[in-house]
């Protein structure tokens, strides 16, 4: 997100961006209800959302775990593998966090919640601790430290998808479509 930023920043000096960081079901209904222009969020909204939805990257699953023998050599894992391991995860107003529940449903699975967060590097420390193992987007994977953790694919179709989103026929300011132009040219373009 820096990179954008920076650009946004250089072509629009005088703008102020303000940031706000929620769950991707909070940003949904924060954007519904006018509280904000647009937002940047989870894939896919409430279908019955009158949101308009531009997807602009999406990335694969991995199940990050503590560098041990148990973990090193795996290819993947599936959703089935990891029932017999505790799990850290996002919080329940995580898009992904739900995403997730249903595919455990769907492989009838019931994962052991040992810890929720809506911080990925704490849930990477509770990973590094042994509390659990956690499924987080690669980006997020490739940050960490390779000497301390693996991160191994998730066995899915289900990926990470990011988007805007705004609401459908009403008025956006010349700031959110300035950022809504940047945003396109960075990841789009």
């Amino acid at each position: 997100m820096a990179e954008p930023i920076s650009r946004f920043r250089q072509r629009y000096p005088g703008v102020e961006l303000k940031i706000a960081e929620f769950g991707g079901l909070t940003v949904q209904q924060a954007v519904s209800n006018g509280e904000l222009d647009m937002a940047m969020t989870a894939l896919p909204v409430e279908e019955d959302s009158s949101l308009t939805i531009l997807p602009l990257f999406n990335h694969p699953l991995c199940v990050l775990t503590p560098r041990t023998a148990e973990w090193e050599g795996k290819t993947s894992l599936s959703p089935a593998e990891l029932a017999s391991h505790p799990l850290v995860i996002y919080n329940e107003e995580f898009a992904l966090s739900q995403q997730l529940m249903r595919l455990f449903a769907e492989h009838d699975v019931k994962p052991r919640i040992a810890v929720r967060s809506g911080q990925w590097d704490f849930l990477a420390a509770m990973v590094q601790a042994g509390i659990g193992v956690a499924i987080l987007p690669e980006p997020i994977c490739q940050r960490l430290d390779r000497q301390n953790f693996c991160w191994i694919p998730l066995q899915s179709e289900l990926r990470w998808e990011l988007g805007m989103i705004w609401r459908e026929g009403v008025y956006m300011s010349r700031s959110a479509e300035a950022w809504l132009t940047c945003s396109k040219a960075f990841w789009l373009e």
